[in-house]
Order: structure tokens, then sequence, then C-alpha cells
């Protein structure tokens, strides 16, 4: 005979005579045997540690008559006797008639368990579970398995699933808690380094599934996968969560800071980056990105079409020439110089920005042909030349003015940090003539 709580079937050994003996033997998962007599109650067959987690299969519901009679001889077999090789036997009976039959397999991993090969047991539950899920009593076998073979995000899930009030899936489920963490950590960290995005999705819900909302842990994978994905969006929300949380550390702190000059508030970016420094004053690579922030900030407030040269993989003449006018002090507000005729940007849409430029002496044109070459890219050498002639327009005599000496007044006026970085023939980014334009801007103390 048999009963179910929330889910768990607790079987009762039909061994005893009277009533107080039926009441005394009703098993639990712990599956006392009692005496035939029916006065006295025997020691389980089957240590505790073993038995807690042996559920009758044989009250699985649809079953015909025969599997349930077979099941229930092999399953009183291994409780009362410690008999496993008959309830071994039973199982593989079983299994030669129905492969598929669930309660004979889960039979035969109790067998098993029981033996003390746990390994094989929880490779036997595992390969059990289908589609359909599988019953109580096969998880809660497969959440100890699982557990005490070191697969904790298995056991941990197992044991979640059942409502077994104070039973010992309640338990195993606190005792896997951390480990599983801990292990969808280590997996989910795995995964990104290998490029297995979809993995690792599935880790960051198992923890959604398993934490508080909003908990330091699932910030930080969200933070790990957003970051892999690309979606700057998101990797800022999660930074904004975990430094929020108390999540410090220098490198969420920096990348949050980048992700707000780039993405969210560039005023809280730039006064992030600056507070760093002030505790950080001799660390030069900070120095530089506080430098590329002020310009960045200032980039924020200038319109659309300069903002995005800032991001462009490679500009041209004419996009440096537009970061000029609207960055370099005196070029946008000052008074014109000397008179360029370039007839290429007569009909350009950045004509008064190169103009400008031109008449400032920022930039040269091609005196023979009278032309600038505004779509032609444009090469670092070029760059560094013209903030060179800007530290000059503004009394600043670290430049000479020796095209020979470009790279050596650049690293001298701080343009650049050493000669490493002149590459002159080299073409330039965005982010790249932010950079020199930044240092340049720093060196004036106008930035």
């Amino acid at each position: 005979m048999g009963a179910t709580l929330k889910g768990i079937h607790y079987i009762v050994v039909p061994l005893a005579r009277t009533a107080s003996a039926l009441a005394t033997c009703a098993l639990a998962v712990s599956a006392l045997g009692c005496a035939s007599g029916g006065a006295d109650v025997v020691a389980p067959a089957l240590p505790r540690g073993i038995s807690s987690y042996l559920v009758d299969p044989s009250l699985e519901p649809g079953l015909d008559a025969a599997a349930a009679r077979r099941l229930r001889l092999g399953f009183e077999s291994l409780i009362a006797r410690a008999d496993i090789a008959a309830a071994a036997g039973e199982a593989q009976r079983l299994l030669e008639v129905n492969p598929s039959l669930e309660p004979a397999r889960l039979l035969a991993a109790q067998a098993e368990f029981a033996s003390g090969d746990v390994e094989a047991a929880y490779q036997t539950l595992a390969s059990s579970i289908g589609d359909a899920g599988a019953s109580a009593a096969l998880r809660l076998l497969l959440g100890r398995t699982a557990e005490l073979g070191g697969h904790y995000v298995v056991a941990h899930e197992a044991y979640r699933s059942l409502d077994d009030g104070p039973g010992p899936g309640s338990t195993g489920a606190v005792a896997t808690y951390e480990l599983a963490l801990e292990q969808v950590e280590h997996d989910l960290a795995a995964d990104l380094d290998a490029g297995r995005v979809d993995r690792a999705a599935a880790g960051l819900a198992r923890l959604r599934g398993w934490e508080p909302m909003g908990s330091l842990r699932t910030l930080d994978a969200e933070r790990r996968l957003a970051r892999a994905r690309g979606e700057l969006d998101a990797e800022l929300d999660a930074l904004r969560g975990l430094v929020g949380g108390g999540r410090n550390q220098r490198v969420f702190v920096e990348r949050r800071a980048e992700l707000e000059m780039e993405l969210g508030d560039p005023e809280l970016g730039l006064e992030t980056f600056e507070r760093l420094l002030d505790s950080h004053p001799g660390d030069l690579e900070l120095a530089e990105r506080v430098v590329s922030a002020r310009v960045r900030w200032r980039l924020r407030l200038l319109p659309e079409d300069v903002q995005a040269v800032s991001a462009a993989a490679e500009l041209t003449r004419a996009d440096f020439a537009a970061l000029l006018f609207w960055l370099v002090p005196g070029v946008r507000q000052g008074g014109g110089g000397d008179a360029r005729i370039a007839t290429d940007v007569l009909d350009h849409a950045r004509r008064g920005e190169i103009v400008r430029v031109l008449n400032r002496g920022l930039m040269q044109i091609d005196d023979r042909r009278h032309e600038f070459g505004p779509d032609r890219i444009m090469q670092r050498a070029e760059a560094i030349r013209a903030l060179l002639s800007t530290l000059r327009l503004n009394g600043d005599e670290c430049a000479r003015e020796s095209a020979a000496a470009d790279c050596d007044s650049a690293v001298a006026c701080e343009i650049l940090a050493d000669l490493g970085q002149c590459h002159g023939d080299s073409s330039l980014t965005g982010s790249g003539a932010v950079t020199l334009l930044g240092r340049t801007l720093n060196r004036l103390g106008r930035d």
C-alpha cells in the first residue's frame, strides 16, 4: 500500500499484522522494515543516507498489475533485505520487455546507488529524463546522485523541482545552492570564452530563476553576456546595478564611465574618470582617458554629424577639419586669416568648416592644383602636423616648424607619448583623432 505527499510517494511495507504495527511500519523515504510478528521494529536494511532517497517505483501511476508487482518485489528486496542483486534482476527483466519503462530504470538506478556505484546510478537516471520530465521519485534520486558526483547544477534543479516540505528535496536544494551557483558562473565564463553565447544565455536564465531579482551575481552575468553580444546599453544597465550595489572594483567603475560617456550621462562619466585620476595621480593611462573623456564630453554638445565623426572607423580630411573647427579654440570663434582657395570644396557639405580651418593655417591645400582633397583619407602624419600648427597658433613654442621633426615635436609637445606612436603613413580613426585632439587641448590647458 502507499501514500503520496506533495508529489513524493511514501511506501508501506506489508509485513506487519496489527493496525498499530502498520502505523509504526508506515515508511516514508527512510523505509524501515518490520518483524514478521508485528511487535518489534527492526533497523533498516540500508543506511539512512541511502534509504532516504529511495521511493517505491511500483506506486507510479499507469503501470499494469504485472509490472507493478515485479517492481514492488524488487524494491522490497532492496529495502527490507538490502538484496541488490534481486532488485537489479527485477529491473533488468522489466527493461528487456520495455526498455523505456521509467519505473524499471529507476529501480535499476536504486540498485546501483545502494551498491555504491553513484556515477552509474546518475547516468541511468539522467538518460531516463525525457521531454515530458520525470517522476518525483526519479528526480529525488537524480538530485542525490548528481550532488554526490559533483554535478551541482543538475542536483539543485532536481531538488528545486520537488515540493516535499522539510524532506530531503528541500534539504538538498539548500545544500547545493551555493555550489550550483558557482558552477553556473564558472560554466558561463567558459562558454563566453569559447564563443558559446547561446549556452551562456542559458546559464544566465538559470541564475535569474534561482537568484533574487537584481542580485550582484546575476548582474555580473548580464554584464558579461551583454559585452559578448555587443549590447552596450544592456552592459551599461548591468554596470550601473553592480557599481550601485557596492561592486566598486576599478575595472567596473572605469567601464561604466566609458559607457556613460558614449551612451548615457557623459557628465557623470567625466566626473567618474576625474575622481579616479584624483585617486591615482601617477596613472598615465588613466590620465589619457580623462583627456579623451573631456573631449568626448564636449563632443556631446556638438551637432550629431560631428559626434558621428568621432566614432568613424576611418576619417577623411573633411572629417578632421570639422573636428578642428568645432574643438580647437579660436578656429570657430576667431577671425579669418589669409584667404585660401580650394576649388574642390566649393560644393562640399563641410565647406564652411574647411575654409575656416584653411584660413587659420591648420591644414594645407595642394598649391599646384588648388585642391584640398576633402574626401581623401586622413593620414596620421597630416593630423600631427595640423595639431602642431594648432599649438603654434596658440603660442606654444614646443612645436618646431620642420616636417622632418614632426614626430619629435609631437612627443615634445605631448601629443604623442613616444616616437613609436607616430605611424605617419597610417590612416586615422575617429577615436584616434579624439585622443590626439584631447592631448593637444590638454597641452593648451583648454580642455
